[in-house]
Parts: C-alpha cells; structure tokens; sequence
C-alpha cells in the first residue's frame, strides 16, 4: 500500500519540488518507508511507500528501461509474475522484483488499456513523455482511491483529499448538494466530493489527460453482469465457488513480510482464516478485538471460530485479540482529516482500531469485506424480499398500514436493537418500491435535513433529493430480479464509497495493508451468474457461501445472526460522550458560521439523551462534519 499524488501545469511551468514534495509527505501514513519525486518539464509525480514486494528495487515513481513512461502505484497486483514473464518473453527488460514495473511495461504494449489486464487492487498513474499523456486508472471495485482538481491551469491528483489541501490552489468551494446527500447516505458518492471542483475517479474507470492541451476524457472498462446467469447447477456451482476462493486466498498470500488475517465471529472471516489455514506452510496469526459492551461483543463466537478452524485445518492459529474501547475522539479526528471530507460510517473507528492493533504484529491482513454485497448477506435483501408480498396493497393504504404498525412499535432507545430494526423496515413498507431501498438505508429524510439546515445551505436550494441520486444509479444496473438490483446497487455504490473507503481510511492510517479475497474480479462475476435464489433463500442469505464451505465455519456461527461491526453511539452520546456532543454541535463551526440550525440541534439532542427518541445515527453524522468544518483548513 501506498500514497499517490502528481501535477500537471497546463501552462508549461515546472511543479513546484517543494508544493509536490508537501503533497506525498502529508501520506507519510500511507507509505512510512520510502518516498520518491519525479518532475519533468510540466509534470511531476510523487509517491509514499509501504514495501511489501521486493523491499529493496520497488521504490517510486519507476520508469521503464527507456526512461520516457513512469508511473506511480498504490496496490497490488496479484497476477504480476504471470505478466512479467509474459512480457520478458516478448523482449521487455526489467531491472526490478516488483508487481510495478509491470505497470510500464504493459503500458508500452497496451496504452490506456493496460489496466484490463491487471488482477488486483489498484490506484495507478502512469506518465507517457512521448505522447505528453498522463493516465490515471482505478481498480474494478475501486479498493484503493484516486481524488483530483482541475482549475484553469493546474490538473492535481492523489491518494487523499487532504494532501491535495496542501496545493496552494486547491479549490475550497463546498459543494452542498454532495454534502446534502451525506446526511442521507453517511458517505459522498463518486464522483463527487465535499468540494465542487473536486473529485474522485470512479471505480473501473480510466482517465487519459493531455499534458499539453489540458483537454481529457474519462472511460469505464469493467461492470459485473447481473443479467447473464450460470447454466451449472447448485452443486457445480459450489465446487466452483470453492475453487476459486481457494485461488483468490492463495493469490493473496504473497508477501515477502509478515501476513495475517482479521477474524470476527461471522462466516466471511472464518471462510478467509479457514482456506488461508489451509493454504499457509506456517502458522495462520489471526487478529480480532472484543468489546465491553455485549451487544457488541463477538469474543465467544470469535473463540469457537478459531478452535473450529484449528481442528478442521490440523494448524494452529497464532491468536491475537484486544479489549477496545472505540471511543477516541482524537481518532475520529486524525481519520476525518486525513479522510478530508465527511464520513459517518462509525465502525471506521474500531477498523482502525483492529488495524492499529494488528500493525504490530505484522504489515498485511485479509478481510471478508465484499461478501455480504456479493453473497446477499445484509438485513435489508431479506427485508426486501419479505416486503414483496405488500406491493399487492394499493399505496395509499400500504403507507397507512405502515404508519399505524409503526405507531404500534415503541420508540426504541437503540436502533441496533430487534425493535429498532423491526421499526426501519416497517417503515419503509409505505414506500414505492424504487425507494424502499432509500427509505431503508437513509439516515436523515429530506425533510428532517431541510429543518435543520441555516443560512450557508439555504441559497443552494432546491437539493436534488437523494431518491433521485440513487434512482441514478439503479438505471446502471443490469440486474433484472427486484432484489437482486440491489446488491448490485450495493456493489455500484455502498460498497466503493463507504465499506472500501473505511477500510483503505482505517487500515492506512495505520500502515496496514488489508487485502480483500471476496472482492478477486472472478469471484465478482461469478457471484453476479449465480441466481438470486442461490444466495437469499427464505431464511437467511449467503446460502451458497455456507452451504460451500460450512466444514469451515463453527455450528454455532452457521446459524447465527449477522451483528455486523458497530460502536454503541446511542450509549456514547447519553453518556462519556454527552458533554463533549453537545459543546461540539452547539459552539461549534457548523452553528457557529450557520450551516446548521441551533434550535433544531438542541431539540435532537435533548430527544435523543433523555431516552425519547434515537438519534444516534443522525447526531454522529453531525459531529462528524462539524470536526470536518473544523480540520477543512488543516
């Protein structure tokens, strides 16, 4: 893993050492054992590293043997030997061990093709001095982030928004329609950013710039295919899954310094552990952290996870867990800044709480992020699916039935709770169902944001609602099953703009390198050919999953509940964190320059600590962008 950051004067001048050099240092983070600039006529790149492959030859940025294409690269690239030697064998020279030099050299054979040839995860640029052109390209699910700005003329890219802060042109204009749709949705989709005149490359997508004319133009090379579906039958398609987790775990494994691998107390860390238990010549170091709060602690099952994957793989696991309590407020701070815009998933505090941990033991880890998206394993595809049957109901009287059973079910001081979540889906029963999906997963109506927006949101009304932005990207879907569309919606846009930005956001703020086997491009594909049946069945989803590997998987995990991987926010803001909430939201920047309304914020909050409502979800949302409004000048 690693931190990548260029410029490119439109106007001919050579970019500033110093304004680059500020840049990639601010990803020290990113990339604590090397660094390296490269600056040629009105170009320059620069690049923060995290060694992993050939720890000695990999520095950045690299150049092929001619010296006229570089490139810098955060990622990795899975299936590089395979590619080097193909390339050796058609003449190409190379002078390092590393997966990058790979990069040059495919480019030298494919141009701004290249990328479709790579397996792996991904942020690239690549510099052509011949062709005066700079390609950028992200991966296909976009794991690892590629963010720019181009002013009149000056084109600045990088890892982080926040070290493009450090460029003294950086465009501060706030972008509110994107703000808006972040009270909704916790997270600010591509392409978009905090910024107007800021964005963020999308997943599978390639940008080709002239150096010259400033002129480019943005291409897609990649989107999964819901529509096509496997001929093989369940039992064939099991074998296969099989062999492919089996390929993707084992790609993952090379490294030549310490590896290891996250494990909760779910099936997709157990089926990770268990196939790299199986895979590995030594000892398996696994790593897991355990809360004091029992509605969010897995300790147990995280034990009998192991011990099972101990006596189905023969192999002891070198186990590693801590005792975490995620309320650290410095560390939300330190993630929002070096995030710089803002992000309200809360369980990026215990990610990097787990990565900090982990860190000191080894530099990469697996994870299971990716399966539920993939395998249908959140609540909300079951919510879906039960919900069917009401669309019979005429809509008028589908919303009062859901407005009379939401009455019926009490305020729940937690929303985490059954009746907490019982309370959302009945909820969003009301709803037509393209926005049931919306009213499902959003956190703040457009109507609750409207009562608490002030003088800085106002001259930017009407919001574009965040229906329509979802409904936007439901037209690039190919799936046609009403459930199955959304995990591909999941997989176009809560999977690339919250699970992966909290998981590169956590892991590299601690150094760590975090590599995702469920998201390998073969399993993504195949998953998207199999039929919704095979993994939403009546009861519970990633049938498929735990019907394929459940020798992997602990009885008492094959049966249990998804928890997923939360902090107890409702706890925190009636108690350690009451004071520090309210001097926070109500003397602060967003208050205090009238971007929101006091009034309303003081009604939530006092709702929220007297036990009357749970605004827990919203009020984080909140003090995250207030410490984002604090740290936007840093």
């Amino acid at each position: 893993m690693c931190g990548i950051s260029g410029i490119v004067n439109i106007d001919g001048k050579t970019p500033s050492k110093e304004i680059l050099g500020r840049m990639t240092d601010s990803m020290t983070h990113r990339g604590p054992d090397d660094s390296g600039l490269f600056i040629h006529e009105n170009t320059g790149l620069g690049h923060r590293r995290l060694s992993i492959i050939d720890l000695g030859g990999g520095s950045q940025p690299l150049s092929n043997e001619s010296s006229e294409i570089w490139t810098v690269f955060n990622g990795e690239i899975y299936n590089y030997r395979e590619l080097r030697d193909q390339l050796k064998a058609e003449g190409h020279i190379f002078k390092t061990a590393s997966d990058t030099e790979v990069i040059v050299h495919l480019y030298e054979k494919y141009g701004k093709d290249f990328a479709t040839r790579l397996e792996g995860m991904f942020a690239i640029a690549v510099y052509d001095r011949r062709k005066e052109k700079l390609i950028l390209t992200r991966d296909r699910l976009g794991k690892k982030p590629i963010c720019y700005f181009y002013t009149k003329n000056i084109f600045a890219f990088s890892s982080e928004i926040s070290s493009l802060k450090k460029h003294p042109d950086f465009p501060e204009e706030l972008n509110f329609q994107a703000l808006h749709e972040y009270f909704s949705l916790q997270y600010i989709s591509a392409p978009d950013t905090a910024y107007k005149k800021v964005f963020k490359l999308m997943p599978a997508s390639t940008m080709e710039l002239d150096t010259i004319s400033g002129e480019y133009k943005i291409e897609t090379y990649w989107q999964p295919d819901f529509h096509k579906k496997t001929s093989m039958n369940f039992q064939e398609s099991s074998t296969h899954l099989r062999t492919l987790m089996e390929k993707a775990v084992e790609k993952r494994l090379e490294s030549d310094v310490p590896l290891g691998v996250f494990l909760s107390g779910g099936i997709d860390s157990a089926i990770v552990c268990g196939l790299m238990a199986k895979k590995c010549l030594t000892d398996v170091k696994s790593f897991s952290i355990a809360f004091e709060n029992p509605l969010y602690d897995e300790s147990e099952l995280i034990k009998r996870s192991a011990s099972h994957i101990e006596h189905i793989s023969g192999r002891t696991l070198s186990k590693h867990m801590q005792t975490v309590n995620p309320a650290d407020f410095d560390a939300l701070i330190r993630l929002i800044s070096n995030l710089g815009e803002p992000f309200a998933d809360a369980s990026l505090l215990p990610t990097f709480m787990l990565s900090r941990f982990t860190r000191e033991h080894v530099t990469v880890a697996m994870s299971g992020d990716g399966a539920d998206e993939l395998f249908a394993g959140y609540d909300r595809y079951r919510a879906m699916k039960a919900l069917r049957p009401f669309d019979l109901v005429p809509h008028p009287l589908r919303k009062a039935l859901s407005q009379a059973f939401s009455a019926i079910l009490f305020h729940e001081p937690d929303e985490r709770t059954r009746t907490g979540r019982l309370k959302r889906i009945v909820k969003s029963m009301g709803a037509e169902y393209r926005h049931r999906y919306h009213d499902m997963t959003v956190r703040f109506s457009d109507q609750q944001k409207n009562e608490l927006y002030a003088e800085k949101f106002i001259p930017h009304k009407p919001f574009k609602s965040s229906r329509e932005q979802l409904s936007g990207i439901l037209s690039r879907c190919s799936s046609r099953d009403s459930t199955e569309i959304l995990q591909e919606l999941d997989l176009l846009c809560y999977l690339p703009g919250d699970i992966l930005v909290k998981a590169d956001t956590a892991s590299m703020a601690a150094s760590l390198e975090t590599r995702s086997p469920f998201l390998d491009r073969e399993i993504v594909e195949f998953a998207a050919a199999l039929p919704e049946k095979w993994k939403l069945n009546r009861k519970q989803g990633k049938y498929i999953l735990r019907e394929t590997f459940k020798d992997l998987i602990a009885p008492e995990i094959l049966c249990s509940k998804k928890r997923g991987f939360g902090v107890p926010l409702s706890f925190w803001f009636r108690n350690q964190w009451k004071e520090l909430l309210k001097s926070c939201l109500l003397d602060g920047l967003a208050v205090g320059e009238k971007f929101l309304n006091k009034k309303r914020l003081e009604e939530m909050i006092y709702l929220h600590q007297s036990g009357k409502r749970d605004y827990s979800y919203q009020l984080w949302a909140l003090l995250v962008f207030e410490i984002f409004l604090e740290n936007r000048n840093s």
